[in-house]
């Protein structure tokens, strides 16, 4: 199947492309809000760290485009994308 769409793509014109643009970013936008909604304050959740560490948290509030996600251990605080986190430790 993605050998047919990418063959697709190749043959589309550039008002075509701009079309497809944006009904990818829309689909896109909409995955991330449902993920984004699965979400609870209060909830523990999982999410890998700017150097690749696993990071246990708690999620204190879900923003417009980011989830607020306390470390217990450190204090710290961090801006996390949905499609980032995870329920699980295993998902991780």
């Amino acid at each position: 199947m993605t050998d047919k769409v990418i063959d697709a793509i190749y043959k589309m014109s550039e008002k075509e492309l701009k079309n497809l643009k944006a009904h990818i970013r829309c689909r896109q936008d909409s995955l991330a809000q449902q993920t984004k909604m699965s979400f609870k304050p209060g909830e523990t959740c999982f999410f890998k760290g700017r150097r690749g560490m696993l990071l246990e948290g708690k999620i204190e509030r879900i923003k417009q485009k980011y989830i607020l996600v306390t470390i217990p251990s450190t204090g710290m605080k961090w801006n996390v994308h949905p499609s980032f986190l995870k329920h699980k430790a295993t998902e991780v």
